[in-house]
């Protein structure tokens, strides 16, 4: 198929394409190429140009979110010399990744979401030496991970979702414009390196549900950019580092940023975080001015939380769950007031719940349950708002919030906390009454659902407007490209 000599801008995305493309594309003025997010199928098409030179100035080719299957032809990349960002990402591409496909002019390759295998070779980066983003997430890859010492560019990495083994490639040291480290679900083992305290611009760093084991390193408390911090599911043991007041980005509360991640119109959408908390995973798509967790859950962490940890005021998200942790929950949480998540659930924490807990006015998500806690539940701020579940597996607490608002006395599971004086007879109009405490728990319990379900509708045309925003710079930024 001959593209014709004066074509320069070719988008035909999300036009519900059907069927396959040409075995070959011909161009000789190609600049910019988007087909992503139709129905196409069959082959990757190899592009070349019409006067049969080798190098082509296509600087953008996009075949994202479609069913392209068979694998990469070896000579794909070889056609695609100066090529700038190159996306095959969401579709059905089998096989293992030719090292032809990263050249010395791509700064951001995505092959995510496809059925790629093997093993990819260790010199998989030799020749990429302007790459910024390479993301190979959720595919089936295995083996060591590639070295990246010719990569010393690269500010984003996803390696998500593959089935690499082995220790954390050592040539990333030498990565430090690295802003984005996710290789997660995999599985690396060994210690976490110490180096890692040393990639001064790591603003997210992944590394759940691997094998880690050892202590966190206390490098990693030195990186006062670093605002997401996933270390969940692995074998970590130890203490938690105390030095937290160093983690500057997570301890500014301010929601403004004047740092972002290099090609965030391309990544914003690829790299996404799954918080866990209280058996709920909620997905977020990265916006690094306002996200920031930390996540410590599934390990075997060892003593108390340490004070400093209520210094992390700009935090959204706090999971140290599934832990051995123990002593009191330190008062100091109640200055974290940007906390919309915390759960301390399934380890051996005692004393009280503090009240200071109660001045966290966006608490959306609270759990303690499973631990050796006492003493009354706080009856202010959002704890009117947690059922039991929140507190469950602690035998001494009490006053534990909406224990009898669905409550069935002649049902063999209720639970033992149930309030049974509504059960009695006393129903009869007292002002008081079990009955009438039922129906107006009910009222307002109903009434929080209702508002939370428009605040989570807001949220999604809020994902809906920024994927739109984004696809639009996109264009922006292609447009500039092809002016190059």
């Amino acid at each position: 198929m001959d593209m014709g000599s004066s074509t320069l801008y070719l988008n035909l995305s999300s036009n519900q394409l059907t069927g396959s493309l040409p075995s070959r594309l011909t161009t000789k003025h190609l600049l910019f190429l988007d087909v992503h997010n139709n129905s196409l199928q069959g082959a990757l098409p190899l592009i070349e140009r019409s006067d049969n030179q080798f190098t082509i100035r296509i600087s953008v080719v996009d075949m994202s979110d479609n069913h392209f299957t068979s694998s990469i032809p070896s000579e794909f990349g070889e056609y695609l010399q100066v090529v700038l960002f190159l996306s095959l990402s969401g579709n059905s591409i089998t096989g293992r990744i030719p090292n032809s496909i990263c050249s010395n002019s791509v700064h951001v390759l995505d092959l995510s979401n496809n059925m790629l295998s093997g093993i990819v070779s260790p010199d998989f980066t030799a020749n990429c030496s302007s790459l910024r983003v390479l993301n190979l997430g959720n595919n089936s890859l295995q083996g060591h991970m590639p070295g990246f010492q010719n990569a010393t560019k690269l500010q984003t990495l996803n390696l998500n979702g593959n089935l690499f083994q082995g220790p954390i490639a050592s040539s990333l040291a030498n990565c430090s414009f690295l802003k984005a480290l996710d290789i997660g679900n995999n599985n690396l083992e060994e210690h976490i390196p110490e180096w890692i305290g040393n990639l001064s611009n790591l603003q997210i760093l992944i590394l759940k549900s691997n094998k880690f084991q050892g202590n966190i390193p206390m490098q990693i408390i030195g990186l006062q950019k670093l605002q997401i911090l996933e270390l969940s599911e692995n074998n970590l043991s130890g203490f938690i580092p105390t030095d937290l007041q160093n983690l500057s980005a997570m301890v500014n509360a301010s929601q403004n940023s004047s740092e972002h991640l290099a090609y965030q119109i391309y990544i914003d959408y690829n790299v996404h975080v799954i918080i866990s908390t209280k058996d709920t995973q909620l997905p977020y798509k990265i916006v690094l001015p306002i996200l920031k967790f930390m996540d410590l859950s599934s390990n075997n962490l060892r003593g108390n939380i340490p004070p400093e940890m209520g210094s992390l005021q700009g935090l959204k998200g706090l999971n140290l769950s599934r832990n051995n942790l123990s002593g009191e929950i330190p008062r100091t949480l109640g200055g974290m007031d940007q906390l919309e998540s915390l759960d301390l659930s399934l380890n051996k924490l005692n004393g009280k719940i503090p009240m200071e807990l109660q001045s966290l006015s966006y608490l959306q998500v609270f759990n303690v349950s499973y631990n050796m806690l006492e003493g009354k539940v706080p009856q202010g701020g959002q704890f009117l708002t947690f059922d039991q579940s929140s507190f469950s597996g602690n035998s001494n607490l009490t006053d534990i919030p909406f224990t009898n608002i669905f409550c069935n006395c002649a049902s063999p599971f209720t639970n033992r906390a149930c309030n049974r004086s509504s059960c009695n007879g006393n129903d009869g109009g007292e002002e008081g009454s079990g009955f009438e405490m039922d129906w107006w728990g009910l009222g307002v319990g109903l009434c929080y659902a209702f508002s939370f379900s428009i605040v989570i509708g807001l949220l999604a045309l809020n994902v809906k407007v920024r994927k739109s925003i984004f696809r639009i710079y996109d264009g922006i930024i292609m447009r500039i490209f092809s002016r190059r």
